[in-house]
Formats: structure tokens, C-alpha cells, sequence
């Protein structure tokens, strides 16, 4: 919708990355590509992990979602708009399965992120030994958690440098 309705400004910015980051894909080696992949989905992971480390936490977990989602919506809108069939096609073949598996991870964390805030708050609340103990135990399997969703971010990584080098050639925007 934005990218569509967005006027003619946000239109030329929008394809001006759109086309700058396409072309800088497919231009540069394996090792710049998957970096590039693996540190963009991390900063959501990371954002997730100190929300959820956090009493307030939970409450904000929500806006990474929401900018997670925009940016993928704003990505497919904007390539199905412009592009038509083409845009449509490299959007199912190329960039969604990396987006799904990526978002896939950002949920199970962030699952694991409100359970930990809710036991952050109840820690607070609750002065007793027992529950700062068990508190200790549930941020190791908290943070393993995180540990899973990066290996599942490395795999939707390696899926999107693969895709792009197989598949991305094959379109010109």
C-alpha cells in the first residue's frame, strides 16, 4: 500500500534501493552477500533478545514484528507493483523463502522473549532465592534459544546467497 500510494518521491526512492541493492547482490562475492543477509536479520534477533532480557520488554516486542513485517510488505509491494509478473516471480523464487525461514526464527525468539520478560517481572515481584535461581537456569536456556534462531538465520543466509547466485541473473530490473 505505501509503495503504491506512497507518491511519486517515496516511488523514485524506493526504486532507486531496490535497483542499487539488486545490482550490488549479484556484483559482489558470496562472503559480502551472505554477511550482508546474516547481519540484517540478526539486528532483529539481537533487538528481540535485550527486549526480552528486559522488564518492559514485552511490550515493545511488537514493533520489531511491525517493522519486520512493513519492510517485507513495503519489498513485495513494491517489486509486484513495478515489475509485474517479473517482480512477482523473483519475489516467490528468489527473496521469500529466505524471508519465511528468517521469520520463522524472529518469531520462535521472540515467543521465547515474552516468556522471559513475564519471568523477569515476576522475579521483581517475587523476593524469595528459589525464583532468582531458577531465573539463572531459564537465561541459559534462554539464551541457547537465541543461539537456535541464529543457526536457523544462517540457514535462510546461505538460502539467499544460493538463491540470488542461482536465480538472480535470471531477472533484470
Amino acid at each position: 500500500y505505501f509503495s503504491i500510494n506512497g507518491g511519486r518521491e517515496l516511488y523514485k526512492q524506493l526504486d532507486f534501493l531496490f535497483a542499487s541493492n539488486i545490482n550490488q547482490k549479484l556484483h559482489q562475492d558470496f562472503v559480502d552477500t551472505f554477511l550482508s543477509s546474516y547481519t540484517s536479520n540478526c539486528i532483529f534477533l539481537f533487538t528481540a533478545f535485550l527486549l526480552g532480557s528486559s522488564l518492559w520488554g514485552n511490550v515493545l516486542q511488537f514493533a520489531i514484528s511491525f517493522f519486520r513485517g512493513f519492510g517485507i510488505g513495503i519489498s513485495a509491494a513494491y517489486l509486484f507493483y513495478t515489475y509485474r509478473l517479473n517482480g512477482a516471480i523473483y519475489y516467490a523464487g528468489v527473496m521469500l523463502p529466505c524471508v519465511f525461514v528468517s521469520v520463522v526464527s524472529l518469531i520462535m525468539l521472540q515467543k521465547e522473549s515474552f516468556v522471559f520478560s513475564g519471568r523477569l517481572l515476576e522475579a521483581v515481584y517475587k523476593k524469595d532465592e528459589m525464583t532468582h535461581i531458577l531465573l539463572h537456569s531459564r537465561f541459559n536456556t534462554y539464551f541457547r534459544k537465541l543461539l537456535l534462531a541464529m543457526i536457523i538465520t544462517l540457514i535462510a543466509s546461505l538460502l539467499d546467497v544460493a538463491l540470488t547466485f542461482i536465480f538472480g541473473s535470471s531477472f533484470h530490473f
